[in-house]
């Protein structure tokens, strides 16, 4: 059972505000525990290896500089799951990329078809009235009526 201050990750602000600087930093305590506890799971031989999802570049090379400099307190981080597609490119390629190249971090996408939207099945609003996107008013709104959509319809134009 993890403590409710694990829930929303570690750092996982989709975007830096400086303004919330200060509370992330008071995070970091809890951030070298749950390092720590994931260290206990790898000596016991209950997992060989951790990852990290929906991470911030400053999140990776957290973790990577932890177990760089206390190897045997902290393991390394080897993969990094975020949504990465197509259309939902700005959270990995905009510093992400960079944190995770130098720190040996592989990528494994979540959501590689944008919630189904690069299948161009939501295309047809009128045969696509089913589909989870439409079913739960304001789930994944940022690809229905947006720049998302117009690049979807260009992509299977060319498709």
């Amino acid at each position: 059972h993890w403590p409710d201050r694990y829930a929303g990750g570690m750092f996982g602000q989709p975007d830096f505000l400086p303004s919330k600087y200060e509370e992330q930093k008071t995070e970091f305590v809890a951030f070298k525990e749950l390092l720590a506890a994931m260290q206990e799971l790898i000596q016991a031989g209950k997992i060989w290896y951790i990852g990290v999802s929906n991470e911030t570049p400053n999140g990776v090379c957290s973790f990577a500089e932890l177990a760089k400099n206390f190897p045997d307190l902290y393991p390394k981080i080897v993969l990094i799951q975020n949504s990465c597609s197509l259309v939902v490119r700005k959270y990995f390629e905009a510093g992400l990329a960079e944190a995770c190249y130098h720190h040996k971090v592989r990528l494994l996408p979540y959501s590689p078809l944008a919630s189904g939207t690069l299948s161009g099945k939501y295309r047809d609003k009128e045969n696509s009235k089913n589909g989870r996107l439409l079913l739960f008013p304001g789930y994944m709104e940022r690809y229905l009526n947006s720049q998302n959509e117009a690049a979807v319809n260009a992509y299977c134009h060319l498709a």
